[in-house]
């Protein structure tokens, strides 16, 4: 996506078009909460309008739930591109992970475009976290702690080099960086937030409020639309 990260190759981003103020020379946040505390930043689900032309295509929502044995995050997320009043596009995406202090304990994301369907499962064994793409290939990493998948709500991601793609199952290569600070729109009112540029296996760009809380995502389409999540519920402001 995008989620969720560079969805369908990019059919997905947020973004703003408003002012912005030189990024501080300490661009970034100081301290990464555990998934849990981030998770309250949002104090509910963050829902978000996912934008095309001017106009609606779809909605991602991502809940938080507690679990037995941490916290159970679920994004779901429903597009539908309409020409000339025939849906030319569809897509599905529903992915439930839990975390714990250790960090990423289990994944399963499931896409649906179309007659296509594809799966992605993985699991945390000790220091290794495992997963099948939905090629069916096997691959895994001994970074729990600090792997994240593109999905974005959890700001310790633009400390990374690489995110686990959700769609493909790949380990993409990213630079996070920084860019200015911006005014963006959400459900209550506009809020100051900071760019980030993903560049590299990704291209697009994420925005993070003062309290790290996400609340936009922008990059182009196949076709080189723009398409861009707009915040409606993403936590309160201050």
């Amino acid at each position: 996506m995008g989620p969720v990260s560079s969805l369908i190759a990019g059919l997905i981003l947020l973004g703003t078009e408003v002012s912005a103020a030189a990024v501080p020379p300490e661009s970034g946040f100081a301290a990464v909460p555990e998934p849990a505390h981030q998770a309250a930043l949002y104090d509910g689900p963050i829902i978000f309008d996912v934008i095309r032309k001017g106009k609606k295509i779809g909605e991602h929502v991502t809940r938080f739930e507690p679990a037995d044995d941490g916290l159970l995050v679920v994004n779901d997320l429903d597009l539908k591109v309409k020409v000339l009043f025939i849906t030319a596009f569809k897509l599905d995406y529903h992915s439930e992970a839990v975390w714990d202090e250790s960090g990423l304990k289990l994944l399963e994301a499931k896409v649906k475009q179309g007659r296509k369907r594809r799966v992605l499962e993985g699991l945390r064994d000790g220091d290794i976290f495992s997963w099948t793409t939905p090629k069916g290939e096997s691959l895994s990493a001994d970074n729990p702690e600090t792997l994240y998948p593109t999905d974005h709500w959890h700001v310790g991601v633009v400390d990374q080099h690489q995110v686990l793609n959700t769609l493909t199952g790949a380990m993409d290569d990213v630079n996070i960086r920084p860019v200015q600070w911006e005014s963006v729109p959400t459900g209550t009112g506009p809020r100051r937030a900071l760019k980030y540029q993903y560049e590299g296996d990704l291209d697009n760009q994420v925005w993070y409020d003062e309290a790290g809380r996400w609340v936009g995502l922008q990059f182009k389409g196949k076709d080189g639309s723009t398409v861009r999540y707009v915040c409606r519920q993403c936590g309160k402001d201050g």
